[in-house]
């Protein structure tokens, strides 16, 4: 997959859509890589990425140009920084295979449920 052979990924957000993940993050979290979203959703983007790890979320030009050029100069001055060290197990519980053992449960208990 080219996420995995890309040394920062770009996501897209956006501050009035809250509650609202799209699974491309949790691709972005499997490849390792870091992650610039922008600008930010002020919501559960911007949780996940600062709990896995794996990325910051920023709205200032000058703020994403700043965080763009530490990741210039760290490959420039031949310092890896397209690893992130996310552990496995925090990794594997948005796996697909996790997601739909957790869906398949919740469609289980359905009938249980009374709405």
């Amino acid at each position: 997959e080219a996420a995995m052979g890309a040394d920062i990924l770009l996501h897209f957000s956006h501050r009035n859509t809250k509650g609202v993940m799209t699974s491309k993050l949790t691709e972005y979290l499997a490849s390792q890589r870091p992650v610039l979203s922008v600008p930010g959703d002020g919501d559960v983007v911007d949780r996940f990425l600062e709990e896995c790890g794996i990325g910051q979320a920023i709205k200032e030009a000058s703020d994403i140009a700043g965080w763009i050029e530490s990741k210039l100069h760290s490959w420039e001055t031949g310092v890896i920084c397209s690893n992130v060290n996310t552990p496995k197990e925090q990794i594997s519980q948005y796996s697909r295979c996790e997601q739909a053992f957790r869906l398949a449960g919740f469609l289980d208990d359905l009938p249980k449920n009374k709405f």
